[in-house]
């Protein structure tokens, strides 16, 4: 997909094939992705506890099982 040739060019993710089937490639984070991750976690964390303060924990769980009832 673009996504993932994206993230190939910016050196975010590495891509090779699998060893078991050779029809599908095996994505993971290369050393410049861990970092970003790191440096994106801590704020998109902060981000989400800033959106759920005013969010009862009732409330927190109805929104939880609406989102899993609407996942394929």
């Amino acid at each position: 997909s673009r996504a993932i040739e994206r993230l190939l060019k910016n050196g975010v993710i590495t891509k090779r094939l699998s060893q078991k089937d050779k029809r599908s490639s095996l994505i993971a984070l290369s050393k410049d992705g861990k970092a970003m991750y790191g440096q994106i976690i801590p704020r998109v964390v902060e981000w989400q506890n800033k959106r759920l303060e005013n969010i009862t924990d009732d409330e927190y769980r109805v929104f939880l099982k609406v989102i899993d009832a609407l996942t394929p």
